[in-house]
């Protein structure tokens, strides 16, 4: 899973916008466009001193995603009549009809009966879950002297957990980044099964 998605933000319901995980530790699983990222950054800076990062923290993913958005839709071609989960074609097109155009003409040469189209969208990197982390810690100090460790990291605030997983997406991001690590697969959505004529 990725810092940043594309879709419906949880807050305003405005569609077709970059979401991240909201700041709420409470909300966690909830998604945030960038007005709302932002008028949350301001009213919590101003009341309580909390200092939110910036939505685009995560600039190069950021700006992948928001390219990917003004840029114009990738459509692909699966020339096989298997429901394989696997996509591997290598005809890209830029909307439905010219994937139809083009899939058809491939299938008819191919002697199918039919093929598969969907929209492309890219993949972006995993997240780590400060969740998971914490738990994980506990559970191995647990195994090693038993029922002495329970307290253990039990007091972690909101915000310490927030501060760790920021420190530990921002180190993730930066090794991915030094070694070009990042996905290169994508999400098939949309997809239709197109009955050659």
């Amino acid at each position: 899973m990725s810092l940043y998605k594309k879709g419906t933000c949880d807050y305003c319901d405005d569609k077709n916008k970059i979401l991240r995980p909201s700041p709420f530790m409470a909300d966690a699983k909830a998604m945030m466009c960038e007005h709302c990222w932002n008028e949350t950054k301001k009213e919590y800076e101003a009341s309580d001193g909390v200092q939110i990062p910036d939505f685009d923290s995560n600039k190069d993913e950021y700006e992948i995603l928001k390219n990917s958005i003004e840029t114009k839709e990738e459509w692909i071609i699966e020339l096989t009549e298997s429901d394989s989960e696997i996509w591997g074609s290598d005809i890209d097109c830029t909307s439905r009809e010219e994937a139809i155009e083009k899939g058809m003409e491939a299938a008819k040469k191919d002697g199918l009966t039919s093929f598969r189209i969907g929209k492309k969208e890219p993949c972006g990197m995993a997240i780590i879950d400060v969740d998971t982390i914490i738990e994980y810690a506990q559970d191995q100090l647990y195994g090693e002297v038993g029922e002495v460790s329970e307290t253990y990291l039990e007091e972690v605030t909101r915000d310490q957990e927030k501060e760790l997983e920021e420190a530990l997406n921002e180190v993730f991001y930066n090794w991915h980044k030094k070694h070009e690590l990042f996905p290169n697969c994508y999400k098939v959505l949309n997809e239709e099964v197109i009955e050659v004529k």
